[in-house]
């Protein structure tokens, strides 16, 4: 009989669409692993991904903000499936919510981003190449199982079919569902500069990758009307779309990873506090210039992205294939495989 493994997440208009996706990642190597995988979900919001690549969902029909009302139905589920290993990537999770599950006779891992405090687990994943430095063999138990740095980075088969960046668009990111409008701010913000030019900067279009729950404001729905920028809205070929630009500006998080994987030269921002490890990581290394928390100033964002457009437009062919060159250095595209093997150990 194969293993049966578990895997705890939600997706919605709030929740950001990179903790499905990097699960599906992991799912697609633990299937291939011989691992019958199941879903978890707080709601149907999760269907139209776990169908998309033939996994099984199970919904609790609860709310996914309030993870300890949700665990005598998802232990009874568990049992019933004979299941007693789970893999939980949720920020919403507490200490009493793994006690009890681990009291249930539950093995657990869990995607922790934020090393706030030693939640009862049996392992962790933190696949940011700081994780290494932010202290989780001093909170969490020697016991617990910990899985850090770039070596577990999950990223999906289409980032490791050896795809560069040869294109000359500029590809923008604002998350899964944009709920903060930034989409809009920064193209309008582009398109409009009087000083830039923006066909002066970047020679090809501007490609917008955006979410499932993605409602474009009204200066997106201009400018993709005119022409300017093409919205890619729940697609597939994410690799194929990176390849075809010079650069991007990108919300941090695992599109950063992705988008290193293609040697696309980047400038990260935040707009949520789990988002700035990897921003501050690619800062200092050198590798990707974070240009701010649009939280606290969307008008200095704008101006460090337009200082960024012009420095791309300055740099040569050889110094853009060099930055290009340290990015797909840092991923050898193998995380998801070590996740799923230790997952399949547990």
């Amino acid at each position: 009989m194969s293993k049966k493994i578990a895997i705890r997440t939600d997706t919605n208009e709030i929740i950001a669409t990179g903790h499905v996706m990097r699960c599906l990642t992991i799912a697609g190597e633990l299937r291939t692993l011989g691992c019958e995988v199941i879903f978890v979900s707080s709601d149907e919001m999760i269907r139209p991904y776990t169908d998309h690549d033939g996994f099984d969902v199970h919904i609790l029909d609860s709310d996914y903000s309030d993870k300890e009302a949700e665990t005598d139905n998802l232990i009874s589920f568990l049992k019933k499936e004979n299941i007693n290993t789970l893999f939980v990537d949720s920020y919403s999770v507490t200490e009493k919510y793994f006690l009890d599950l681990k009291n249930a006779g539950m093995h657990v891992m869990y995607m922790d981003d934020l090393c706030k405090c030693a939640y009862p687990v049996d392992a962790v994943v933190n696949y940011c190449p700081a994780a290494v430095s932010l202290g989780y063999e001093i909170i969490y138990p020697k016991e617990t199982k910990l899985y850090l740095g770039p070596a577990f980075i999950p990223l999906r088969e289409q980032f490791r079919q050896g795809l560069r960046s040869t294109g000359d668009g500029l590809m923008i990111t604002a998350g899964g569902s944009d709920s903060l409008g930034l989409a809009d701010i920064m193209i309008e913000g582009i398109l409009d500069d009087r000083g830039l030019g923006y066909s002066d900067c970047i020679p090809g279009r501007i490609h917008l990758l955006a979410g499932r729950y993605y409602e474009p404001g009204d200066a997106v729905k201009k400018a993709v009307k005119d022409g300017s920028v093409i919205l890619h809205q729940s697609v597939d070929n994410v690799a194929q779309i990176m390849k075809d630009c010079r650069a991007a500006i990108s919300s941090a998080g695992t599109t950063l990873f992705e988008l290193s994987a293609v040697g696309v030269v980047t400038a990260s921002y935040v707009f949520v506090d789990n988002q700035m490890t990897d921003a501050m990581y690619f800062d200092r290394e050198g590798l990707m210039p974070y240009i701010g928390d649009f939280r606290v100033s969307s008008g200095r964002c704008m101006e460090r992205i337009i200082d960024f457009l012009y420095d791309i437009n300055g740099m040569s062919a050889t110094e853009r294939k060099a930055k290009s060159n340290a990015l797909t250095e840092l991923i050898d595209g193998e995380g998801a495989g070590r996740i799923a093997k230790a997952l399949m150990e547990l």
